[in-house]
């Protein structure tokens, strides 16, 4: 069929030459959609952060203990989608001792996913 993406009355090597431009062009559309995904998705994570500290703060002075563990886990969202707050709180932990040993126990008590986290932020011997 003339016009078609494949059309058969053009040489092989034309053909090749209009599916490689194709695809390339898919693949920059592909790639800006990722590009919009990815910025879309990093406000939904930075909102769900600040929505989690902000209800850490409300409840940490009730009896019923959900500040502190709000407060963590908006520190995991936000050091799992950033990488100089993971290198922020790498540096600290190297440097606070006290701080890296109770992070440390943290790690060991959470689940897999939020272990892995902050896993990648444990200092590294230099």
């Amino acid at each position: 069929m003339p016009g078609t993406l494949l059309d058969h009355t053009t040489s092989r090597g034309d053909c090749r030459a209009r599916v490689h431009k194709s695809v390339s062009d898919t693949g920059v559309w592909v790639s800006d959609l990722h590009d919009f995904l990815g910025t879309k998705m990093k406000i939904l994570w930075w909102s769900l952060a600040a929505a989690l500290i902000l209800a850490g703060l409300v409840t940490v002075w009730l009896p019923i203990p959900t500040g502190v563990p709000l407060l963590a886990l908006g520190m995991i969202v936000i050091v799992g989608t950033n990488r100089s707050a993971a290198r922020m709180l790498r540096s600290r932990r190297r440097k606070t001792p006290p701080l890296n040993d109770a992070i440390t126990w943290v790690e060991d008590r959470s689940p897999l996913r939020f272990a892995r986290i902050l896993k990648r932020t444990r200092p590294r011997k230099k």
